[in-house]
């Protein structure tokens, strides 16, 4: 991990709080893992599965999500959130920018901005939020609904 990297993601394990790492690992860890590894996984399918329509890859959008973060980020900060080497990166901003997702500043470092196609997908593509929304409504009552998002809330603010 980069020390100037202050910006958290999905992807990268939360840093440890305090000076004392957690060694042990409670009994709970056991059957919580396999269920947040399939949660992840069917988030993933369903994601992957509306990108389609958008012929978007998964490393596409996220690319537009840094983008859609960070503001008007330089290809360096761009790569640091998608886990690609700055050339790497360069390729798949041209690649967004020629198919009209997002636009060049003309500034030096080249800096990035979303066009009005990439806005309609970010930060979630509508179909993918409708669909989410749906399944957790069917599944739960509302007070399992209110608890989830107060879960959901504390992992966030990790």
């Amino acid at each position: 991990m980069l020390p100037e990297d202050n910006d958290p993601t999905l992807m990268r394990p939360p840093r440890a709080r305090g000076a004392a790492a957690v060694t042990s690992q409670p009994v709970a860890d056991e059957a919580l893992s396999p269920a947040l590894a399939r949660f992840g996984h069917a988030c993933f399918v369903a994601l992957d599965s509306v990108l389609w329509r958008y012929q978007l890859s998964m490393l596409e959008w996220q690319a537009l999500a840094a983008i859609y973060t960070l503001g008007e980020p330089t290809i360096a900060q761009v790569a640091r959130r998608v886990y690609r080497s700055p050339s790497q990166t360069t390729v798949l901003m041209n690649r967004l920018a020629g198919r009209g997702w997002v636009r060049e500043l003309g500034e030096r470092p080249a800096k990035y901005a979303l066009t009005d196609k990439a806005l309609e997908v970010m930060p979630y593509p509508p179909a993918l939020s409708t669909a989410l929304e749906q399944r957790v409504n069917h599944a739960l009552t509302e007070e399992q609904q209110a608890l989830l998002a107060q879960l959901l809330w504390k992992v966030l603010a990790a």
